[in-house]
C-alpha cells in the first residue's frame, strides 16, 4: 500500500494508523539493549528531581515508558496513535507492569503542574510543519510539569547529520521486515524520508518529515517556552556533546521555580 502524505500530515498516517513499524523495531535484540542503557541513563538523570511521577511524550509502544515503570516511577505514556498505545497496553501487561496511558496531540495535552519530569525520546520533535507548533509541543510539556520539574528531550543531532541525510539504504530488521531509506534534505534543516516496509510479501510505504535541530535553536525554543537549560549529551548514556559529531542531541531542561 503506498500513502500519500504532505509535511503537514504524513505523521498522521504514519502513527495514527501505524504505518511505521515502531513494534518490529523495539523487538529486535538491538533495540532491546539500547532501550534498556537509555532508560537506565534517563533514570539516574531524573533522579535528580524531587519526585517520581514522569511523563513520556510520544511514547510509542512504550518500551522506555515499561523500563521507567520497572524501576518504580510512575509514568503516564501519552501518543496519538490508538495502534501503539494498544501495543503499549498489551506489552506493558506482558511486563507486568502497570501505568496510565493517553492518546492525545502533544500540543495540547490535558495536564497541568501534575509531573516530577518528563521525557521525548527517539527524535519524536521537529515533526510538524511549522516551528511554532514545536513550540506548542514544548509548551505543553512546560505546563505539565511542577516548579522545578525536569525534561528530557532527544532528537537528532541536525549540524552532524544534516550532511549525511542524502541516502539510500536497505536494513534487515529481524526475520522478515525489510526496510528502505531514500533520504533528503530540503530547505529549512527538513530531512524528507521515503520509506519502504516488506513483511511477508506486503509492502508499505510512507515519507517522514523532521525539523533538524542544532544545540543552539533548540536551546532558544526551550527558553522560549519557558524552560531553563541545564545540560547538553551526545546520547543517552552521558557521553558529551560534540557540535560536529554526535549523531544524537539530548538535552536536559527544568521548569523554572515562581
Amino acid at each position: 500500500m503506498v500513502a500519500s502524505q504532505t509535511h503537514a500530515d504524513w505523521w498522521k498516517s504514519a502513527f495514527n494508523d501505524g504505518a511505521y513499524p515502531l513494534n518490529d523495531l523495539a523487538k529486535t535484540p538491538g533495540w532491546r539493549d539500547m532501550t534498556r542503557r537509555q532508560v537506565d541513563f534517563i533514570s539516574r538523570v531524573l533522579a535528580k528531581g524531587r519526585g517520581r511521577d514522569v511523563l513520556d511524550v510520544c511514547c510509542g509502544t512504550a518500551r522506555h515508558a515499561i523500563g521507567l515503570a520497572r524501576k518504580g516511577w510512575r509514568v503516564c505514556g501519552a501518543d496519538i496513535s490508538p495502534a501503539y498505545l494498544r501495543q503499549a497496553a498489551l506489552d506493558a501487561r506482558a511486563a507486568k507492569v502497570a501505568f496510565e496511558l493517553v492518546r492525545t496531540d502533544a500540543r495540547a495535552m490535558p495536564f497541568s503542574g501534575r509531573f516530577d519530569a518528563a521525557i521525548n525520546i527517539f527524535s519524536s520533535f521537529g515533526y510538524f510543519k511549522t516551528v511554532s507548533d514545536d513550540l506548542k509541543m514544548l509548551k505543553s510539556i512546560y505546563r505539565a510539569l511542577k516548579p522545578g520539574g525536569l525534561f528530557l528531550l532527544d532528537t537528532v543531532n541536525g549540524k552532524a547529520t544534516r550532511r549525511q541525510w542524502a541516502k539510500q539504504r536497505w536494513t534487515k530488521v529481524g526475520k522478515e521486515l525489510f526496510v528502505l531509506e531514500e533520504g533528503r534534505l530540503l530547505p529549512g534543516d527538513i530531512a524528507r524520508t521515503h520509506w519502504v516496509f516488506i513483511k511477508k510479501g506486503h509492502v508499505q510505504e510512507m515519507t517522514s518529515f523532521i525539523r533538524m535541530y542544532d544545540l543552539p535553536r533548540l536551546q532558544r525554543l526551550l527558553v522560549w517556552a519557558g524552560f531553563k537549560c541545564v545540560r547538553a549529551y551526545g546520547e543517552l548514556d552521558g557521553r558529551s556533546y560534540r557540535s560536529a559529531a554526535s549523531p544524537r542531541l539530548a538535552v536536559l531542561a527544568v521548569k523554572p521555580y515562581g
